[in-house]
């Protein structure tokens, strides 16, 4: 009987302690583990401070700094360069040297606009034109005398000033045949060589376009032939002209137009003045 007693009371302790006991260790593993799960939370957010510094001071660190591809990297926004960090970049050279071969001074433009530039002031025009001579009177008996179209060729000068008017000098030729002298038929060649200065404006529709105006006053040397009266003198004469019209300007050094001009002479020889009417087409060099 007495020693049963501590028999009872040996499994009457393992009884009460063995769960006790068992708590504790399941207790005891457990805080190990939160131990174990609170030092990587910590190392998580000393990672992350540690990536909040760099992500603040990025742009200026771009050339040293590899960040890591972390989910908060992707959704940052992408860092504004600065101006010394372009500089750096191999592509910067390029406009560079393109930025500096342009200007912003107007005068640099200049050769932009068609209307006769700074260094081709001066000009000069080839033309060729189809001439109709108007009937003229021999100034002894008032009795007429027609002619049949012909063709002026010739060339002028021209300077230009500033405000686009011009002064110049022109030598032309004109050749016609003759028809009829008082009232019968008759032929012959007839030619007059025209020469003097010129006084003209330009007036500009646009850089490219321009309406033409020019009076021209000098003389005439001309020779009429009128075979049947045997008539067939060379005089010297007032000659004026009275021109109209419109040029293209191609570029800076080529212009073609296309012109009305009204010429003639004073009263020469036996014949009274005689007048012209003339369309024709110019091409010009400017230098």
């Amino acid at each position: 009987m007495n020693q049963s007693v501590p028999i009872g009371l040996l499994f009457l302790q393992a009884a009460i302690f063995l769960p006790f006991t068992l708590l504790g260790a399941i207790e005891l593993k457990t805080l190990e583990q939160l131990n174990q799960e609170a030092d990587l939370l910590l190392k998580k957010l000393d990672e992350i401070s540690g990536f909040e510094q760099m992500e603040g001071s990025y742009p200026t660190q771009l050339k040293t700094v590899e960040l890591p591809d972390l989910p908060s990297f992707k959704k940052a926004n992408s860092p504004t360069l600065q101006q010394d960090d372009l500089m750096d970049l191999p592509f910067a050279d390029a406009p560079a040297s393109l930025n500096s071969s342009l200007s912003t001074n107007d005068e640099d433009y200049q050769d932009l606009n068609f209307a006769h530039p700074e260094n081709s002031k001066n000009q000069f025009n080839f033309y060729l034109g189809f001439s109709i001579p108007n009937d003229t009177e021999f100034s002894q008996d008032g009795k007429k005398a027609k002619f049949k179209s012909g063709v002026e060729l010739g060339v002028e000068y021209l300077r230009f000033f500033e405000d686009e008017s011009y002064l110049g000098g022109f030598v032309e030729a004109k050749f016609f045949e003759s028809e009829s002298a008082k009232d019968v038929s008759t032929k012959g060649d007839n030619k007059m060589i025209n020469f003097g200065g010129i006084l003209g404006q330009n007036w500009q529709f646009s850089d490219s376009l321009n309406l033409k105006t020019q009076i021209g006053l000098g003389a005439s040397s001309n020779n009429y032939e009128f075979q049947t009266l045997s008539y067939d003198k060379t005089d010297l004469s007032f000659f004026y002209a009275f021109l109209i019209g419109l040029e293209y300007r191609w570029s800076h050094y080529f212009t073609t137009s296309f012109y009305y001009e009204l010429d003639g002479r004073a009263e020469a020889s036996q014949l009274t003045y005689h007048t012209f009417n003339q369309v024709g087409f110019k091409a010009g060099m400017a230098f």
